[in-house]
């Protein structure tokens, strides 16, 4: 069996992280699809030719066949621990996490290494007491999702976290299908739907289902845009599933159901069913949401609601795996891209973060539907299919009939040009633009050619950067403070702070985040902010400024913040002008990419 590249480079990570870091508990993050079976099996059997014993814990009948597979592909004898399994003797062993944590007493059979699949089980009773009792073993970790929906991190039972591949770099190498998502207009009020476990209640989400009709019915959009691919609908509880299969039979389409009360005989008929033709939707209830490979699948069918990224995640990622031709259908009726985020959004895993809460009902920031035309893109004032330039932004869609729409993404590049265009051609000075040309790494020239171009055109002086069309563009603070400034915002300490200076500039900030505002602002469909007569857009930019400096961190070591009195009076002069705004954006942003450490004591505070 030969190794893709990224799975070559994953298993010498987990070398690395074991024979220098000397880590005993690494956790490899592996996209769906992108073949973590294959991995650790091949991980097993160069372990077992070193005689260690090797214990493979998976927590589903399935897993254990896909497992058992793998390892018989590249003739690697092994043993299932696991009901109406006979015991064999062999220094690998394939568990099933139910068994073996009754079994743990009577069990003769040590492993030197332990390997984990699904990893963000960890810490889960029954996963917690099998590593527990097996404490002197060395662990292996894969999962696709290092999350939990309770929050809890998994730094207690790993010690080093290993990434491989993003979805996006498997997509682009062709590792991965390309996909397109169609999504509605939220209809679907979820605000009173119980939580239970960090998820939806499954009984309060059915109720609340039943009593409301989702745009879009499922059976309509698949014909219109999946007609006949092999596709997995995602259902809410086996009532759910059950009717959603009846209306697929209805319309003439081969549909069965699946789920966990079923006998594993009949789940693995009707999910081979899918390959052979027999099946062409699959109405599933948690079955194929985890580990469950299905290379034929095409389409996803996305209708129940979940507050859990990971699930979203592990549904989605069914539907990835590459074929000659294929791109993959979300079709997603209940708004997770715009709850969770695009599949292949870069994620920053780490080991001990808490998963971020939400307000209810609140979009992924990077997600923005068109008040017009339903079309989903990065945020941005102007619609960029079809230029509406929304003066009602609305973060809660209204409730109305409509077609599912096709999710466009728009890469923040796009703001970052645009923030990029303002600062050169709002550069009043030679000084500024070789500022600019700093930042945005051009050659020394630049600058110079940029400048005297100008005068030679004969710039009028109404029209330089300074007055534009009768309004002021820049502060008149040198370019040596406004740098001060800059560095302010480019400490990491800073970036949440940037974030909302980058959608008051953009025009996406939503202003109920910011405190003592939300109450003199009448908020008009959640997003847009209609003024309240007694301020005016000057005083509600002038408070956003200076929340936003109050929550500026330690300055300077030496100073703390004896001075920042004194920034605070030039970050109010800057933030007055969109281009010492998006000085600050692109002065941060250079030192990110680039990554300069920013001394504070750097930071002037004369």
């Amino acid at each position: 069996m030969q190794l893709r590249d990224y799975q070559t480079k994953a298993i010498n990570s987990l070398r690395y992280s074991f024979n220098t870091k000397k880590k005993k508990a690494p956790l490899l993050v592996m996209p769906t699809g992108s073949g973590k079976t294959v991995v650790f099996a091949s991980i097993s059997k160069a372990l077992a030719t070193q005689d260690k014993n090797v214990l493979i814990l998976v927590h589903r009948k399935e897993l254990i066949d896909q497992a058992s597979n793998k390892l018989k592909n590249i003739e690697v004898d092994h043993g299932i621990i696991a009901a109406n399994y006979k015991p064999k003797e062999n220094n690998i062993q394939i568990a099933s996490v139910q068994t073996l944590v009754r079994r743990l007493q009577a069990i003769s059979f040590t492993p030197n290494f332990i390997i984990i699949d699904e990893a963000h089980h960890a810490a889960a009773g029954s996963w917690d007491k099998i590593l527990k009792h097996f404490a002197n073993a060395f662990k292996i970790g894969c999962t696709a999702t290092p999350i939990r929906l309770d929050g809890r991190g998994l730094g207690d039972y790993f010690d080093d976290l290993i990434k491989s591949d993003s979805i996006e770099q498997l997509i682009k190498n062709e590792y991965l299908a390309p996909y397109r998502v169609f999504a509605p207009p939220l209809k679907l009020n979820l605000d009173k739907v119980k939580v239970l476990g960090g998820d939806f209640q499954k009984k309060d989400l059915e109720d609340k289902i039943e009593k409301s009709d989702i745009i879009g019915d499922a059976v309509t959009q698949y014909k219109k845009h999946a007609d006949g691919l092999p596709a997995i609908a995602f259902c809410i509880s086996i009532k759910h599933a059950t009717s959603v299969c009846e209306q697929f039979k209805n319309a003439g389409y081969k549909s069965a159901v699946v789920h966990g009360e079923m006998k594993l005989k009949e789940r693995e008929r009707v999910i081979k069913g899918l390959a052979d033709g027999s099946v062409q939707v699959l109405t599933s209830v948690d079955v194929i949401s985890e580990g469950t490979d299905c290379p034929d699948a095409s389409c996803a069918i996305l209708l129940r609601p979940t507050k859990s990224e990971g699930l979203y995640l592990q549904q989605v990622g069914r539907i990835l795996r590459p074929q000659k031709g294929k791109t993959a259908i979300i079709l997603d009726h209940v708004n997770a891209t715009r709850t969770h985020g695009f599949v292949d959004d870069k994620r920053d895993w780490n080991l001990h973060s808490e998963k971020k809460k939400k307000k209810k009902g609140e979009q992924a920031l990077h997600v923005e539907t068109c008040k017009k035309c339903f079309a989903t893109y990065k945020p941005q004032s102007i619609c960029p299919v079809c230029g509406y330039q929304a003066q009602n932004r609305e973060r809660f869609i209204k409730q109305e009939e409509g077609e599912l729409e096709e999710i466009k993404r728009k890469e923040q590049q796009e703001t970052e040009k645009k923030q990029q265009r303002l600062l050169i051609g709002s550069a009043r000075t030679l000084e500024e633009l070789e500022m600019v040309a700093k930042m945005l790494g051009y050659k020394k020239g630049w600058a110079y050619r940029v400048w005297y171009s100008r005068q030679g055109k004969g710039v009028p002086s109404y029209k330089t950067p300074k007055i534009n069309k009768g309004n002021r563009t820049a502060s008149d603070l040198p370019m040596y403070q406004k740098e001060n400034i800059a560095k302010v915002f480019a400490l990491k300490e800073n970036y949440p702070l940037l974030r909302i200076i980058e959608q008051y500039n953009n025009g996406t900030l939503d202003y109920d985040k910011i405190p003592h505002l939300s109450k003199h602002i009448e908020v008009q469909n959640a997003l847009f902010a209609v003024y309240d007569e007694k301020f005016t857009q000057n005083q509600i930019r002038n408070k956003i400024a200076d929340f936003i400096f109050k929550n500026v961190g330690q300055i300077n070591d030496v100073n703390k913040y004896k001075s920042k009195g004194e920034l605070k009076k030039r970050f109010l002069q800057m933030f007055a002008y969109e281009w010492d705004r998006a000085f600050i954006l692109n002065y941060a942003s250079a030192v990110e990419q680039r990554n300069i450490l920013i001394d504070p004591n750097s930071i002037s505070l004369e």
